[in-house]
């Protein structure tokens, strides 16, 4: 079954490089993870999950929350739905029932640029990443679902990752930013635990690969902006909507988002 896949995956690609001008838009494989992250990186006990896809292209690559997938779906489809059945000129959005990812930002690869998208206060922002890893190769090897993966090692953002990839799967590609390799990374985590990724499913598939859209900036002044805003939630959040949060909310509030800070990058 895995060399079946294996096979069947190639001369997709293969199909697709021959007979498609928009290839890199098209993926030809998705691999599901596991994410295990530990929100608050002072809190043990602040653990919290998510599956998230990888579509993989010909020269393009999306890795995703599957559950944020599904909400900006729904968005958009409320959002359609509000302005059909808008009256007066006002257009009401009723997002109450749509469950929220824990997994917001997101990584897109197109040829050998890498972007992050991620979010504050529902603002989104995109910003290049340089994702030429220093991966140490070791002789260290395991079985992953069937396939034989070989350790890797990378320090990346002050924290120290192990990966295990296989050249099985012949694409350079993993989770997050965690590409480069000789092999499709399998598995990934940080020596503190506080991210792990693990190989939840793959199979053939044909998805477009759309990539994320926001304010363009760098990592540095998005890194401020979240900084600011994990300083004074409350108060940015009161300047930007001009709405004031009652007294006896701001206390939770403070600490539900203060507490959210464990970032990979």
């Amino acid at each position: 079954m895995k060399y079946c896949l294996i096979l069947s995956v190639l001369l997709h690609l293969k199909m697709y490089s021959q007979f498609s001008t928009s290839s890199s838009s098209i993926s030809h494989l998705e691999v599901n993870y596991l994410v295990k992250f530990q929100r608050d990186t002072a809190n043990t006990q602040s653990l919290s999950q998510e599956v998230a896809s990888l579509l993989i292209g010909e020269k393009t690559s999306v890795f995703k929350s599957t559950q944020k997938v599904i909400y900006d779906s729904l968005t958009l489809a409320e959002v359609d739905k509000s302005i059909k059945n808008a009256g007066g000129g006002t257009v009401m959005l009723n997002l109450q029932n749509v469950p929220s990812p824990r997994i917001i930002s997101e990584v897109y690869k197109d040829s050998d640029r890498v972007y992050i998208y991620d979010e504050v206060l529902k603002t989104g922002f995109l910003y290049p990443v340089d994702a030429k890893l220093d991966w140490n190769i070791l002789n260290e090897t395991k079985i992953i679902s069937g396939y034989t993966c070989r350790r890797a090692e990378v320090t990346f953002n002050r924290r120290s990752y192990t990966a295990w990839f296989t050249a099985d799967l012949p694409f350079s590609e993993g989770p997050y930013i965690f590409k480069g390799l000789p092999g499709l990374v399998l598995e990934v985590s940080d020596s503190a635990n506080l991210y792990s990724f693990q190989l939840a499913g793959l199979k053939k598939v044909v998805k477009p690969i759309v990539a994320p859209s926001g304010i363009e900036t760098t990592h540095t002044k998005f890194s401020k902006v979240r900084s600011d805003f994990m300083g004074d939630p409350v108060g940015v959040f009161e300047s930007q909507t001009k709405f004031k949060t009652p007294f006896k909310d701001r206390d939770r509030i403070i600490k539900l988002h203060q507490s959210n800070n464990n970032f990979i990058f």
